[in-house]
């Protein structure tokens, strides 16, 4: 029997027969001439072997000597060698094993098989076990000692290139714990490699070590000041700062949900190596409405937020009602908690603030902005380290972009399928239905109606949840039977259907019908809220009780959020206005009207608020009503009721200067301007004074002057004491601004007279 040799040079000299030591060799010189041989696979002249390890002797010495070390191979591993009077080879047709060709072997195959390539490049790593025979020396052989140096060298190089080439890929995978472990292997190999110092800085912190990330800073600096004399280079630096920055536990705005997730097991795992690649910055998750791309958004991000990918945290920024560039602007400013202040443009201050963040933003029913496609690109160049995760009815169609197309949950290929529970589109409806039915009972027949419900919608989870709502009153079979009589509307291509009814009017007009009169008027009111209502002003506008809307929420028409507000889901509130604009022009109008009354009354109530102790309770109603003042403002302006646009507007103008939305309350107060002839004199003042205010922020003191002096005009003829005192002092701080401080002083002077 052929022995088995097994070689192992990475970490120091192993030789072994079948698994056992080999001893006897009568000098060191003997097992590097067996290395070379091996190492060299090629056959190699008797004179070139005497002179690279007995160089120097005579040549008569040295050709002596290698004739006994010949001797001596040929009693330990004869069967291994090929020995020639002139030359010696090694025999690699014998069974053997060499980790230096192993290890070539796998980086070889890795550039090879790319889809296998860090599998392979993990082997090479784990075959590297310390430098080329490690401890091994061999005295008075210069030349094999010149050859071990730089083979010695290249394959460190390798090894440094593979451990670097795998954290890498760890982190990008969101494996911190193999990237700790690959990093603090590339620096016992090389102590100075800033790069690794930076990998492993990064694994720490997103594996919630963030005190050990910073840590390892410190050992940074002190080792390239101590060794080399230098500080760490600035992107370690900026490494560290951003490090600093973060909080333990990143920052996230994400609403909890009510229900479970159900599939998307393969889209997730996509999504995250997306979200985890530095090469990408904008992922758009497209798809019709209500086919569920919000909520495998942030089911996306909640992962990136538990994984700590994003130091700086995790944020949702809901689009509803959101219609302008400096809405956009202020939604994600309140999202990530940054207040807009001084005279610099919001959009400016946002940038600035974000430029050096690494964090996630959820823009989600991005579709109403696509002509704001400048100042997503602007955001993308300023900003570096912030990934946008966006939910959207098309793509945006720029070359950031990595679209992600989102359709239905898994359906049954036939209705009787034996491993329908298998389909995520049937967990759904089930999990849904037991919810709502506790008793609900899965039979055969009904696991059938279950599979066509789910083939009739196309797996589309709003439609799903919808039809399982009504479970509660009907059984699978007629709910089946009823969608399908309005399968041509789920389908319709018909270009003069809306396109945001297209996919699910069929879904939404069986809830519809299922709703008695008084019910479905109270839905279709409901319609003209935007981004969600209290309980109260849902009585106020549609007269709706606690008990009508529970059972708009029993039906999957309605949420119930943990913040107390009603809220739908924004194509079951486009299919509420469509309802409501189907019941004639004076009942939408009504509707309409009875809205912006409500939230001229909310605004004048808060208005006296804004300097006493309710103003922190004021001022989060506000925040949350914010797209209702904008819908009431719009729809009032339109519909040329001035009274209302200038009631809401008036009283909000200190609820806009506290959040310094200096730019958003100047161009809501000058719309009133070209009727202020009717608007009542007090209100006239309110909206000259708030409007001057806010130019005086924003810089333009000449307009400021302009505006107050007119305010305080207005007030001298009409105002009392304390309201013509207020307009003085306005008029004054102006002055002061532009540098006439004398005209400044007699203003204050008179101010202090009255």
């Amino acid at each position: 029997m052929v022995a088995f040799l097994e070689i192992r040079l990475f970490g120091g000299l192993q030789i072994k027969k079948n698994g056992l030591p080999i001893t006897g060799f009568i000098s060191s010189k003997v097992p590097a001439l067996l290395i070379y041989l091996a190492f060299t696979q090629r056959p190699c002249q008797r004179d070139a072997l005497a002179a690279l390890l007995w160089g120097e002797m005579t040549e008569t010495d040295a050709k002596n000597n290698l004739r006994q070390a010949l001797t001596n191979l040929r009693k330990l591993v004869n069967s291994h060698l090929i020995i020639m009077r002139d030359s010696v080879a090694f025999n690699t047709a014998v069974s053997y094993t060499l980790d230096t060709i192993d290890f070539e072997s796998c980086l070889q195959t890795s550039r090879a098989q790319t889809n296998q390539r860090f599998v392979h490049l993990a082997k090479a790593a784990a075959l590297y076990q310390g430098d080329l025979l490690a401890g091994f020396f061999v005295r008075d052989a210069p030349e094999f000692e010149e050859w071990l140096l730089a083979q010695r060298v290249r394959y460190r190089e390798l090894a440094l290139h593979t451990l670097h080439t795998l954290t890498e890929n760890h982190l990008n995978r969101g494996e911190y714990g193999r990237a700790i472990d690959s990093a603090t292997r590339l620096l016992a190999l090389d102590a100075w490699r800033e790069e690794a110092h930076c990998q492993l800085m990064l694994a720490m912190v997103r594996s919630g070590q963030r005190r050990a990330a910073l840590a390892q800073y410190e050992a940074c600096c002190r080792l390239l000041d101590q060794e080399l004399g230098v500080a760490p280079s600035s992107e370690t630096t900026a490494l560290f700062a951003r490090i600093q920055a973060a909080d333990d536990i990143p920052s996230h705005n994400l609403p909890p949900q009510p229900t479970r997730f159900v599939g998307r097991t393969e889209e997730l795992a996509y999504l995250q190596t997306l979200l985890l690649n530095p090469g990408c910055h904008l992922v758009t998750l497209a798809g019709t409405g209500g086919i569920g791309k919000s909520r495998l958004a942030l089911q996306a991000a909640a992962r990136a937020h538990q994984q700590k990918i994003f130091l700086h945290g995790v944020f949702f920024v809901s689009l509803i009602g959101v219609d302008t560039e400096m809405m956009l602007v202020t939604a994600v400013a309140q999202a990530i908690n940054l207040p807009l202040s001084g005279s610099l443009e919001p959009t400016t201050q946002l940038l600035d603030y974000l430029h050096d963040k690494e964090l996630l933003l959820l823009l989600d029913n991005f579709e109403h902005l696509l002509g704001e496609i400048a100042w997503l690109l602007q955001l993308l160049h300023r900003a570096p380290g912030v990934m946008l995760l966006v939910t959207s009815r098309e793509t945006i169609n720029i070359q950031w972009e990595w679209p992600v197309s989102v359709e239905g949950l898994t359906v049954p290929p036939a209705i009787e399928s034996d491993a329908a529970t298998s389909f995520t589109a049937v967990q759904l409806f089930i999990g849904r239905a037991q919810t709502i039915q506790p008793n609900f009972v899965l039979t055969e027949e009904t696991l059938k109606a279950i599979s066509r419900i789910c083939q009739l919608v196309g797996g589309m989870p709003l439609a799903l949840e919808l039809a399982a709502s009504a479970t509660r009153n009907y059984g699978c079979a007629d709910i089946a039977d009823s969608i399908a009589h309005n399968l041509d509307f789920l389908t319709s291509r018909y270009r003069d259907t809306p396109p945001r009814q297209r996919s699910l009017r069929a879904v939404f007009d069986y809830s519809w019908e299922q709703l008695t009169a008084v019910d479905q008027a109270i839905f279709a009111k409901l319609g003209v809220f935007q981004d969600g209502f209290t309980i109260e002003a849902a009585d106020q506008v549609a007269g709706a009780t606690s008990s009508s809307l529970t059972l708009l929420i029993d039906k999957s028409l309605l949420q119930h959020q943990p913040t107390g507000r009603y809220q739908f889901h924004e194509t079951i509130r486009q299919y509420a206005v469509s309802r409501l604009e189907e019941s004639g022009d004076a009942a939408a109008q009504a509707a309409y009207h009875r809205h912006a009354a409500y939230f001229v009354q909310m605004a004048g109530q808060a208005e006296a608020t804004f300097h006493g102790p309710e103003q922190s309770v004021w001022l989060t109603r506000l925040d949350a009503e914010q797209n209702n003042f904008h819908a009431g403002l719009e729809w009032s302006h339109t519909k040329g009721l001035i009274h209302f646009f200038a009631g809401i507007s008036g009283s909000l103008w200190q609820y806009w200067y506290i959040r310094s939305r200096y730019q958003e309350g100047l161009e809501w107060l000058t719309m009133a301007f070209p009727f202020l002839d009717d608007i009542p004199t007090q209100i006239q003042s309110k909206l000259l004074r708030g409007a001057g205010v806010f130019a005086t922020q924003l810089g333009d003191y000449e307009k400021a002057v302009d505006l107050l002096s007119q305010s305080l005009a207005l007030q001298r003829q009409f105002g009392g004491p304390k309201e013509i005192g207020l307009a003085i002092n306005s008029v004054a701080v102006v002055l002061q601004a532009q540098g006439k401080l004398s005209a400044a002083i007699d203003m204050y002077h008179e101010g202090l007279t009255i």
